[in-house]
């Protein structure tokens, strides 16, 4: 076995829309690559600034473009980041009513501009850690999560020990 690379692949910024008359929503999606690996030393507080804009059901994405705006019936953000090479990406989805598509996009790119422009306050990074860690608990409590925990370290020569430094690394991260 031999594990097939997965290079960072630069991407032209594009605006791509199929237009689908048969369905009744607006499947909205997009894609940042990020030269990423989650060994990276910047890869703790970046995991931490996706659950705070759109990794948690209580993130800015979700109070902006579904609670606030009511434009969305759900929405998201994902950071991925390869344990092998610096390929990673940062992910934003959601469904929202075609006529509510724009206005959801423009929410979320001012609340990724607000997030560059004023950072997080230690309110935001104290829930966001709190609620990532309860999170993990929750996984960590039952087999499956556990046997996946283990069997992932395994194929990547971890221990937990990888985890507990982790934690270590987000409780120990300032707003800045």
């Amino acid at each position: 076995y031999t594990r097939a690379p997965r290079p960072l692949i630069a991407l032209a910024p594009t605006r791509f829309m199929e237009v689908t008359p048969d369905r009744a929503n607006a499947n909205l999606r997009g894609l940042l690559p990020v030269p990423l690996m989650d060994s990276d030393a910047d890869y703790p507080a970046l995991f931490m600034a996706n659950y705070i804009v759109g990794g948690s059901g209580n993130s800015r994405l979700v109070n902006r473009i579904r609670q606030k705006e009511g434009l969305s019936y759900g929405v998201s953000s994902n950071l991925q980041a390869s344990p092998h090479e610096p390929s990673g990406s940062f992910i934003i989805g959601g469904i929202a009513a075609p006529e509510n598509a724009t206005k959801a996009i423009t929410c979320a790119r001012e609340e990724l501009e607000k997030l560059a422009k004023e950072g997080v306050t230690q309110e935001d990074l104290d829930n966001a850690r709190k609620g990532w860690l309860e999170d993990l608990k929750v996984s960590l409590s039952n087999d499956a999560g556990v046997a996946g925990t283990l069997t992932r370290n395994l194929y990547l020569d971890r221990t937990m020990k990888f985890l507990e430094d982790r934690i270590a690394k987000i409780q120990a991260l300032k707003p800045d």
